[in-house]
């Protein structure tokens, strides 16, 4: 890798592209793309600069640095965090649960214990589309990203987690920030800079770098 070469991992999933997409013809950057928890792990151990990736895997991860002005955040519906039923969710006995996402687990617990005076139905990790699958009777799924836009109008119950974050705190759901492994990100002398009035990037003559 040369000393200008920038490397990025984001979640790939459609509701992070405005962030990352035009970053994809840039030369000094190399960009990765994968589902949340893969991209913690890039950056953990030293394979990524810069990450988009889950808050709540990046509590986890030592001497990191936040981009500010960058995130995918909600202030209501967000429809690719959801759990699904055909019962009401408060009587949901198990849960499937798309672990790619370590953020959207937290927050359905959270949740779920702030419904049910503290109680949790019986949690099974599993693949999104296993966790789709085994929807029936009491049984429930917590899905997110694409998976969870895909299945939009399958199940007779949908509680939307950003939703139901803003109906239970006020507050806005953080989802996935910029992080960057050390230092702090500033401009260069090629290729993108961070334009965080927009919240993504802009295309011009510096680069992103990092201190």
């Amino acid at each position: 890798m040369s000393a200008d070469e920038l490397r990025v991992a984001a979640v790939e999933y459609l509701n992070a592209r405005p962030l990352y997409a035009a970053l994809a013809d840039v030369p000094a950057v190399t960009l990765r793309l994968g589902l949340p928890a893969e991209v913690a792990r890039q950056i953990a151990e030293d394979e990524a600069d810069v990450a988009l990736m889950p808050v709540a895997a990046a509590a986890t991860v030592g001497d990191l640095r936040i981009a500010r002005g960058m995130a995918i955040g909600a202030r209501g519906p967000v429809r690719s965090v959801v759990i699904v039923s055909e019962r009401p969710v408060d009587e949901l006995t198990e849960l499937s649960l798309d672990l790619s996402s370590r953020s959207s687990v937290i927050l359905a617990r959270l949740l779920l214990r702030a419904r049910r005076r503290g109680a949790e139905p019986r949690l099974i990790g599993c693949g999104p589309t296993e966790a789709l699958a085994a929807v029936a009777g009491s049984r429930g799924a917590l899905v997110i990203g694409d998976p969870a836009l895909a299945a939009e109008g399958r199940f007779r119950y949908v509680l939307d987690l950003g939703e139901a974050w803003r109906q239970h705190t006020g507050q806005t759901i953080p989802s996935r920030s910029v992080r960057c492994a050390s230092g702090e990100i500033s401009g260069s002398t090629k290729g993108c800079r961070t334009n965080v009035s927009s919240g993504g990037w802009n295309c011009s003559s510096t680069s992103i770098r990092m201190k």
